[in-house]
């Protein structure tokens, strides 16, 4: 298979993933407005048993604005906020759980405890994963990103019959467009997209000469397949130079 590190190393593609790290790092953002919001309508509702339930609307109140914050200023830092503010949230948890043990003597963790690690531990993992790429995030100035997804748009305005450089995977949610030097990949969310030159676009193949052409790709924001029916598989195997299948005759 492909060198996957080395391909999505490079300095076009780094640029085409730091803008997809972004749009993760705003859905993650999403999450934590929701899950604040959530937050304080508890604090609000367990005040009423005890005040000191405040921190629980307190922390709520830190988790929507960290979420906010990740919207307006998507980089890998305002992720490392958000996973701070879970992890309090965590803790808080975790000590009403202690706490109620103590007076109770029954060890009985919440569906709060379960999912807050949950969220928490998922928030911190992705950062740690993605933390090599915090420069790249950085670097992105408002006309690149405006440019990628320019060049994005355009491969999904145009129609793949008409257009003999451009083909669809089986369940069309991903297009590729032959270059002069090599291929572009895009995804119909457009929040995924790469360059692969003929080479390893072929090492990314399992079975090149199958009737349907498959690939599996160990992209750094989530594992990648594709399938592409025969018609197209046949044209990617010209264009990648690859002897087609041999046909049994009687």
């Amino acid at each position: 298979m492909g060198n996957y590190a080395e391909l999505f190393d490079r300095e076009e593609n780094r640029q085409l993933l730091a803008i997809g790290v972004r749009h993760q790092i705003r859905a993650i953002g999403i999450g934590g407005i929701i899950w604040g919001v959530i937050n304080i309508g508890l604090g609000i509702v367990f005040m009423q048993q005890a005040a000191i339930n405040v921190c629980v609307l307190l922390l709520g109140v830190l988790m929507m604005g960290a979420g906010i914050y990740a919207l307006i200023v998507p980089r890998l830092n305002t992720l490392l906020l958000e996973a701070a503010v879970a992890f309090l949230l965590l803790g808080w948890n975790i000590f009403v759980l202690w706490y109620n043990f103590k007076i109770t003597g029954k060890m009985e963790p919440n569906g709060g405890l379960f999912w807050t690690a949950i969220f928490a531990i998922g928030i911190l993992s992705r950062y740690l994963k993605l933390s090599y790429l915090k420069q790249a995030v950085a670097d992105l100035t408002a006309e690149e990103v405006k440019n990628a997804k320019a060049i994005c748009k355009g491969i999904w305005k145009l129609k793949p019959k008409d257009e003999p450089e451009l083909l669809q995977t089986a369940n069309k949610q991903c297009r590729l467009r032959r270059l002069e030097d090599g291929f572009f990949l895009v995804h119909r969310d457009l929040r995924t997209a790469y360059q692969a030159t003929g080479e390893e676009l072929l090492s990314l193949i399992e079975k090149p000469e199958a009737k349907k052409i498959a690939m599996k790709i160990k992209y750094p924001l989530g594992d990648l397949q594709y399938k592409f029916d025969p018609a197209s598989s046949e044209t990617l195997r010209e264009w990648l130079g690859v002897t087609p299948p041999q046909t049994e005759t009687a």
